[in-house]
């Protein structure tokens, strides 16, 4: 950016420029060498430093706005995940009820089959329910861990934004 300058300046000069677009403030030019010559262009870069500084302070301040918008994404993905996680235990919950329930009439020496990694294997009424208790309870120590999980991140998330609320 430059200037033309149409009047001789004395050897160490302040002139006042308006800030642009409104910025509040006044900005002092200063020559502390030889004042330049009449008619003379002048650059005034560091003009644009204290506006530079104001776009970079409106850049900070979108950039903070990202990172918390991203913290809050974050958030709530996670959140959102331990909700899956819970919803899938709780309906492999449901099955192993549904099974232990359809299994009890049952003689304990039947015939049954349990699939175990894609491979059906055949095994005995007697021996299937231990195991289906044993999966139960395991399931539901899994759930109760979980929920523990989802409440401890949705506290955490509230503090988070009554925090937010408070120092923005």
């Amino acid at each position: 950016m430059s200037v033309n300058v149409n009047s001789g300046f004395d050897s160490d000069v302040n002139q006042s420029v308006q800030p642009p677009l409104g910025l509040s403030g006044r900005f002092s030019l200063r020559w502390r060498s030889k004042p330049p010559r009449k008619n003379s262009k002048v650059k005034f870069e560091h003009l644009l430093r204290p506006f530079s500084s104001f776009l970079n302070n409106n850049i900070l301040l979108t950039n903070k706005s990202q990172d918390l918008q991203g913290q809050y994404s974050v958030f709530k993905s996670n959140l959102e995940q331990i909700a899956r996680k819970i919803g899938d235990i709780e309906q492999e919950l449901e099955e192993h009820y549904l099974v232990l329930e359809s299994l009890k009439p049952l003689p304990g020496d039947r015939k049954c089959f349990r699939m175990i990694n894609g491979v059906l294997v055949e095994r005995t009424v007697q021996d299937i329910i231990p195991a289906l208790k044993t999966n139960s309870e395991g399931l539901k120590q899994v759930l109760d861990d979980l929920v523990k999980q989802f409440n401890n991140k949705q506290s955490e998330m509230d503090k988070w934004k009554k925090w937010m609320s408070h120092n923005t």
